[in-house]
């Protein structure tokens, strides 16, 4: 079986062998106008290899510190064409490159769709709330985005595990 099953969706995982050809960090510092915090942001710049038909696929990391550099030896991990990680040839550690799931392969309610049913909410609760009261129109919106949030946290809580589950059986 070469799948995990997420969010009553089958996604293919395959494993393919390859050389980081090409790996640089470096970091990205924005912010700070307005008194607001001056924030940094880790990006890996990757290219991989492929062993078997010798094809390039370059890659950007955001926000993560992962142990790879140049000439290392791995095992491309690619979920649906997508690649969402590696295995060090070496230690046998797999790593995600990305673990956001839910925005990669549409998996859940899209967020357009919670923020179209609390606006309708909000409006609707704006409208038949008495005038003391108005300033609760605000709560419909908290609440969808609050169980979008918990949403989306789910299911990539789901396909890690479906993943880790896939990859410590191999």
């Amino acid at each position: 079986m070469n799948s995990i099953l997420v969010a009553k969706r089958n996604l293919s995982v395959s494993l393919h062998p390859a050389t980081v050809i090409h790996a640089d960090k470096y970091t990205d510092t924005h912010g700070g106008a307005f008194d607001l915090p001056v924030r940094t942001t880790l990006h890996n710049e990757v290219v991989f290899r492929s062993k078997q038909t010798n094809e390039d696929w370059p890659i950007h990391i955001s926000g993560r510190n992962l142990p790879i550099y140049s000439n290392q030896e791995v095992i491309v991990i690619a979920v649906e064409e997508t690649i969402m990680g590696y295995v060090d040839s070496q230690t046998g550690k797999y790593y995600y490159t990305s673990t956001n799931f839910f925005g990669n392969f549409d998996l859940g309610i899209r967020l357009y769709k919670i923020w179209l049913i609390g606006a309708i909410a909000a409006t609707a609760s704006f409208f038949l709330l008495p005038d003391g009261w108005k300033a609760l129109f605000i709560v419909p919106l908290v609440i969808t985005f609050g169980f979008y949030r918990i949403h989306k946290t789910i299911v990539n809580h789901s396909a890690l595990k479906a993943m880790d589950d896939f990859l410590s059986s191999r």
